[in-house]
């Protein structure tokens, strides 16, 4: 019991759980990335502020070492992906800090994001009012029985918050974390073009 308090705990600093995935080593990745069905937090919801500062941090502390950083993290960053999928849009700004090629089919860079935000505006689809949302999810009881417009707009939510730095509360956080495991393909896809195209058309301090 102790030992979920304390990771409860620390899943309301996602800056803390970032710094844990780089440092982690495969066993203790596995059950970090599992995390989200325990724990009232979901990956697509931390702060890319978060990713990028656990990337300099770790950069730093294997320069520190004697050691070069560039392919260690390259191959942490692997693992990451292989083992937590919903954390592709942290790695995309982890990767960039780090000057690490990104993966085929991602912007290479904002200049290319950029260049692309018309596509990844019709990729993403119509972005919900905030509010709205909101209300809506704060209204629905049967989640089994979600609205398109709850479903439709989580991924616009989750990218608003990764790029914006901004905190959901917990109800909200859920309905996002539902939508998610309920289409976790199609969520993800959505939210990383939603995510793209926010850093693209300059919203949020986050992507800059």
């Amino acid at each position: 019991m102790a030992c979920f308090d304390s990771l409860s705990r620390a899943s309301e600093i996602p800056e803390l759980l970032v710094h844990w995935l780089f440092r982690a080593d495969e066993r203790r990745l596995t059950h970090l990335a599992a995390l989200e069905d325990e724990l009232p937090f979901t990956w697509v919801l931390v702060p890319l502020t978060a990713w990028r500062e656990a990337a300099r941090s770790a950069k730093t502390y294997y320069e520190r070492l004697g050691l070069n950083p560039g392919p260690i993290l390259a191959d942490q960053l692997d693992r990451i992906h292989a083992l937590c999928p919903p954390a592709l849009g942290g790695e995309w700004a982890a990767r960039e800090v780090l000057g690490l090629p990104q993966r085929a089919n991602m912007p290479a860079d904002r200049n290319q994001a950029r260049a692309m935000a018309p596509d990844l505006v019709k990729l993403a689809g119509p972005a919900p009012d905030e509010q709205t949302w909101a209300d809506e999810v704060l209204r629905t009881r049967d989640w089994n029985n979600l609205s398109s417009m709850i479903r439709d707009g989580a991924p616009h939510i989750a990218a608003r918050c990764a790029v914006d730095n901004q905190i959901l509360p917990p109800r909200l956080t859920a309905a996002v974390r539902f939508c998610r495991h309920e289409s976790p393909d199609e969520f993800d896809s959505r939210y990383l073009m939603a995510t793209f195209a926010r850093m693209a058309l300059g919203m949020g301090e986050a992507g800059r």
